[in-house]
């Protein structure tokens, strides 16, 4: 069935669409309700800061751990098998916590932590599933259409979440599972491939230095990429004085540019190296957080927000692309969790790095934006290094890799 689907293009591939339409779905639940979660914690019930902060950590702990433990999964029980269960259990979980929203505080925040199984088992899984289904012609495209229909879920889910906002947190866990129920039935719908690879010579480790090699740039690059979540809006509220209000605005811009510009520029570069990709969009995203130093206005902050998007429309999508197509077919579920458990971490760390540079230089916030560039130059040289070592000179040894 894979080859099959391998030979259909990547815009009537019934599989592809449904894996695509699953992470919409999904994605408008949990749009609905990220936003308040914080303010929900600590708000409505009564948790302390250092708490609140303590449950999103132990959240990401646990999806960094179980990242590799989900790929493996992905390979051995199937990729279709994974995505439902990912689903499914996040069915559940938002289940019980739409019923015990206002109980517990205990119970609650078990559940919110545990949630990140779910995560964890739906993205090493739906990576697979693309990688699976599309030629290495095509796979850029594959996932680009994957995260355009996720990141429309993410743009929808907070407009819902503003109605749903004055029924209750009830109601908006409600809806996160009844999301996960309607992505759950997708998946089993329309995906029709569960392929599986079953190995008695290797556990859910993965051990190859290309992938460990590429995972560095990535870390690097993603630890700027993460800096629009915490450390932007702080800056953009604390040094700039930017209405808090109009944060609505600038995050609107960076959905719409996503969903926009996401399958021209994949088009664009479709036929180029898969790594030209990664190093433009890291030239991207360090001069749109240079030109922040500079701006003082929401109009030059939205302008900065495009040239950060049009980084992450060229990024994005590479990255998968780039560890399927490093990964030897029977292992892309574990590579996939390996690149997950990466792009946690660097999520994790991201927020402490950022607000310490923040505050650092406190009295100089014009240098702030230059020293978390810092990271960016890494990635883009290490990339660079990377398609030197690895990729141009596997062409010239004749056993070539295509990225």
């Amino acid at each position: 069935m894979n080859g099959e689907e391998r030979s259909v293009p990547y815009y009537r591939n019934r599989s592809l669409w449904g894996v695509s339409i699953a992470a919409s779905v999904r994605s408008i639940g949990y749009g609905a309700t990220w936003p308040f979660l914080a303010v929900y914690f600590n708000t409505y019930l009564h948790m302390s800061l250092i708490f609140v902060g303590l449950i999103f950590t132990l959240n990401s702990g646990i999806s960094i751990v179980f990242s590799l433990f989900a790929g493996y999964m992905a390979d051995a029980l199937g990729r279709k098998f994974t995505l439902v269960l990912g689903n499914a259990s996040g069915f559940i979980l938002y289940l019980l916590l739409s019923i015990f929203a206002g109980g517990n505080v205990t119970i609650i925040s078990t559940l919110f932590v545990f949630t990140a199984f779910s995560g964890s088992l739906v993205f090493p899984s739906a990576n697979s599933i693309v990688s699976d289904i599309t030629s290495n012609t095509d796979r850029e495209m594959g996932y680009a259409i994957y995260r355009i229909m996720a990141n429309l879920g993410w743009a929808i889910g907070p407009l819902i979440s503003a109605i749903i906002f004055s029924y209750g947190f009830s109601f908006i866990f409600l809806f996160v599972a009844i999301a996960n129920a309607f992505a759950t039935a997708v998946s089993l719908l329309f995906i029709s491939t569960n392929a599986k690879f079953r190995s008695h010579r290797s556990g859910f480790l993965v051990k190859d230095y290309t992938l460990f090699f590429f995972s560095i740039p990535v870390f690097l690059l993603i630890m700027v990429s993460s800096q629009f979540s915490v450390t932007l809006p702080i800056y953009i509220v604390d040094d700039l004085h930017i209405v808090i209000r109009n944060l609505a605005y600038f995050y609107a811009v960076n959905g719409i540019v996503v969903v926009v510009g996401q399958y021209p520029i994949s088009r664009m570069m479709r036929g180029h190296s898969d790594l030209y990709g990664l190093i433009f969009g890291s030239v991207f995203y360090t001069v749109g957080y240079l030109l922040v130093s500079f701006s003082h206005s929401l109009f030059y902050l939205i302008v900065d927000m495009v040239i950060i998007t049009i980084g992450e429309n060229f990024t994005s999508p590479n990255i998968s692309t780039v560890a399927s197509k490093i990964a030897p077919r029977d292992k892309v579920g574990r590579y996939m969790g390996f690149i997950g458990m990466i792009n946690q971490l660097a999520r994790t760390a991201s927020p402490s790095v950022g607000t310490f540079i923040l505050y650092s230089l406190s009295s100089s916030p014009i240098m702030v934006w230059p020293a978390i560039d810092g990271f960016g130059i890494s990635a883009i040289v290490l990339f660079l290094v990377f398609k030197i070592v690895f990729v141009d000179r596997s062409r010239t040894s004749g056993r070539p890799v295509n990225i």
